[in-house]
């Protein structure tokens, strides 16, 4: 009698009924050892033939054997016989020089996901699942898949072996969950929901990380994506805050990719781990809610401040810190904005058709939008190996974002100081010595901004809003652009308190203090512990207060509201200059500004 032949045979007498104990164990036995589970190796010639028995006496096993005979098994200390044929005893699917020697072994693990969740489920198929995702993690199956599978037996048919993996493996929960409602079944913390994703998030990063993934394989992108979709699918990539105490894959991702930052296992500048190619082979929505979440995921509490989870405006060093190593979060997670591939364009590339990872973020700028993520984004900018075009693109979509009419009428204080931030932030950037290779295109672009019909209209709908307090937000955007393109403007009533005053002089020293220019080290836990006292850079701490607010030029007029006849609303006048100006006679922004019609205080 053949192998095939003593194998079917030995299948049928599992599926039919056994009344004797030592009958059983004997059915178990024979195919335990023609099917090489306890052997140590497999013979090249056997495997393959061997490897489509495994799955049928896992299912005559799991529908006809288990029900009736677990208890008694396990009295008797025989249990491991029908362990073998799931968790198969020193099994190793590692690596080999063939690639033969796990084959077996390999399949009987991946068709026991799949079997040991068929009804009836038993206290037998959680234990062993327990044990099999403890044993074999979803980052050691890649391993071999892609590593020794894919490279020996490329006839193999290995995305359809993945995608049935994973399809088990993530019903695992759920099922088990059902099965044990009653309290007659025991379920292990680990196979609960919450604990298992967190484990399968933590291994993902094992594997992104490991010599085993090779982000240039597309093979090897494509199957993480589809793991990624299926975690995505499963709630973990919420866009609320870090905070809170929904399950996210970033709460556990990035603690570990601060700790190997930390130990110099991983260099911020070279991109890894880049999860770009991944994003790649993800749907658009997907991509969007991923990178949605990583931006609320990043850990911009107070270092200083206990229960305050936005840094704001706040320019002390540790706060501008914090930024930085947030941005530089971003960097290694999402690569370089516009890396160097893009040239030497002096130009900013339109938003169509560009940088995928600056469209994705681009996309959620109105919809992510803090004052503390504001500071990261402009400061991941300011590392790009093409700062003309990262700032050029962001100043465009920050001013778009700005000027908005419905957002300006309709945006709370917080969403208006937000997106004011990000364009102050983003034009201090411009600043630059003469001696600066980008100080040409830089003051094109500052000076191109200043004479935005779009802006200078947005300007005056900010000085029109009742509200003092994003009134001020109008206010201080035109000051800073007309310094800074030589115009001389100044309201007054900036000193004391209340109706945004304090918050006007925390941007502006944040105008002076560029968060990219801040010097931190990491520290161990430092995504974990958001209260952990960051690196200063030696500098000492900035003054968050500013004692005279610096007007541009030396003889810069006030304006001046008149009160003509009580009408508060009617307020007009113009500002002098002593110079004759050397700019076109086009609209400016001092000139429009002049027009506008300024409520009192």
């Amino acid at each position: 009698m053949s192998q095939s032949d003593a194998l079917r045979s030995s299948l049928s007498r599992l599926r039919s009924p056994i009344s004797d104990q030592e009958e059983l164990v004997n059915a178990l036995s024979i195919p335990l050892e023609l099917l090489g589970l306890v052997a140590t190796t497999v013979q090249q010639e056997r495997a393959k033939t061997m490897v489509r028995f495994v799955a049928e006496y896992q299912f005559a096993l799991v529908d006809h054997v288990i029900p009736h005979w677990e208890d008694r098994m396990r009295e008797s200390g025989q249990l491991h016989l029908l362990k073998a044929f799931f968790l198969p005893p020193n099994s190793d699917i590692k690596p080999k020089s063939t690639g033969f020697d796990g084959l077996v072994p390999l399949h009987c693990i991946l068709s026991s996901h799949t079997a040991l969740i068929r009804r009836p489920i038993s206290q037998f198929a959680i234990d062993t699942l327990e044990e099999l995702c403890k044993v074999h993690t979803f980052a050691d199956i890649f391993d071999y898949l892609f590593s020794v599978i894919h490279g020996n037996h490329r006839e193999m048919q290995i995305d359809g072996l993945w995608a049935d993996y994973l399809s088990s493996l993530f019903s695992i929960p759920g099922r088990l969950m059902n099965a044990t409602s009653d309290g007659k079944l025991k379920l292990p913390d680990t196979l609960e929901t919450r604990k298992f994703l967190e484990n399968l998030c933590g291994h993902f990063y094992k594997l992104l990380t490991s010599t085993s993934f090779n982000p240039r394989e597309d093979d090897h992108c494509e199957s993480l994506a589809i793991f990624l979709g299926r975690l995505f699918s499963e709630g973990c990539f919420p866009t609320t805050p870090a905070y809170t105490t929904l399950l996210s894959f970033w709460t556990i991702v990035l603690p570990l990719l601060c700790q190997d930052l930390k130990n110099a296992c991983l260099d911020v500048k070279s991109g890894r781990p880049s999860f770009s190619p991944i994003l790649s082979h993800l749907p658009t929505t997907q991509k969007i809610g991923m990178v949605h979440s990583l931006l609320a995921g990043l850990n911009l509490a107070h270092p200083v401040n206990i229960g305050v989870e936005d840094v704001g405006t706040d320019a002390t060093v540790q706060v501008r810190s914090v930024v930085k190593r947030e941005a530089s979060i971003l960097q290694t997670i999402l690569g370089q904005l516009f890396p160097s591939a893009y040239g030497n364009s002096n130009k900013a590339i339109p938003l169509e058709g560009t940088d995928d990872t600056w469209l994705l973020v681009s996309s959620l700028l109105d919809k992510a939008l803090t004052e503390g993520r504001s500071r990261v984004i402009v400061c991941w900018a300011a590392t790009s190996q093409n700062p003309v075009i990262a700032f050029g693109s962001l100043l465009a979509r920050a001013t778009e974002i700005w000027t908005d009419e419905d957002r300006i009428k309709h945006s709370t204080l917080s969403q208006h100081r937000a997106a004011t931030c990000l364009l102050l932030t983003t034009v201090s950037n411009l600043r630059v010595e003469p001696s600066s290779p980008y100080s040409g295109e830089f003051s094109a672009l500052l000076n191109s901004l200043s004479r935005n019909a779009t802006f200078i209209n947005a300007v005056g709908f900010y000085i029109g809003h009742l509200d003092a307090s994003i009134r001020r937000c109008g206010l201080l955007v035109a000051e800073t652009v007309a310094g800074l393109t030589g115009g001389k403007l100044h309201f007054r009533d900036w000193d004391g308190t209340g109706e945004g005053r304090d918050w006007a002089r925390e941007m502006r020293v944040l105008m002076e203090n560029k968060d990219a220019d801040a010097v931190f080290e990491w520290i161990q836990d430092d995504v974990k512990d958001p209260q952990g006292e960051v690196q200063k850079d030696g500098q000492g701490l900035a003054s968050s207060k500013l004692a005279e607010t610096p007007t541009v030029g030396e003889k810069t007029r006030k304006v001046v509201i008149i009160d003509k006849e009580g009408d508060s609303d009617d307020s007009l006048e113009g500002y002098e200059s002593d110079s004759i100006s050397s700019r076109s006679p086009s609209r400016t922004l001092d000139d429009s500004i002049s027009r506008k019609r300024i409520p009192r205080y």
